[in-house]
C-alpha cells in the first residue's frame, strides 16, 4: 500500500509540474493562420492589380489617354485638363499649343529679368499667355 502510495503521489507530481508541450500547437495553429492571411492578401492585392489594369486600359481609351500616349512626359491629370480644354496658370506653353495650335503672334520682351513671352491667339477668349524662358504659364488675358 505504501509502495503504490508512492506511486501515486509521484504520478500527481509528474501531471501537476510536467507542462504540456503546446508550443507545437501555438506555431501549427499561427502557420496556418499566416498562410490564410497571406492568401486573403494575396487574393486582395490580385484583386486591386486587376482593377488597376482596367482603369488603366480605360483611360488610353479615353481622349486624356491618347494624349497620354502622345505626350508621356506630361502628367495624366494634365491630359485629362487638356483633354477637358482647361487652361491653368503653371500648364506649359506646349500644352496650350497642342490645345490651340500655333500662337496667330508671339512678342519677346526684356526689362532687365531676361526675356518674357506673350503668345496671342486671337479666336479664342483666354488669348493672350505670357511665360519666361521656362515655358510655363505665369499669367493669361
Amino acid at each position: 500500500m505504501f509502495i503504490l502510495g508512492i506511486a501515486f503521489i509521484g504520478f500527481l507530481i509528474n501531471k501537476c509540474t510536467g507542462e504540456e508541450d503546446n508550443s507545437s500547437l501555438t506555431t501549427n495553429t499561427a502557420t496556418h493562420i499566416s498562410k490564410e492571411d497571406s492568401i486573403k492578401n494575396k487574393i486582395r492585392n490580385d484583386s486591386i492589380d486587376k482593377q488597376q489594369k482596367i482603369e488603366e486600359e480605360k483611360f488610353l481609351k479615353s481622349k486624356a489617354g491618347k494624349i497620354h500616349k502622345k505626350h508621356p512626359e506630361w502628367s495624366k491629370e494634365d491630359c485629362i485638363n487638356i483633354s477637358e480644354n482647361k487652361i491653368w496658370i503653371g500648364m506649359r506653353y506646349d500644352m496650350l499649343v497642342y490645345m490651340r495650335g500655333k500662337p496667330d503672334n508671339v512678342n519677346t520682351s526684356n526689362y532687365g529679368d531676361g526675356p518674357q513671352y506673350q503668345a496671342c491667339w486671337h479666336d479664342y477668349d483666354a488669348s493672350c499667355f505670357y511665360f519666361d524662358d521656362s515655358q510655363i504659364i505665369t499669367s493669361y488675358n
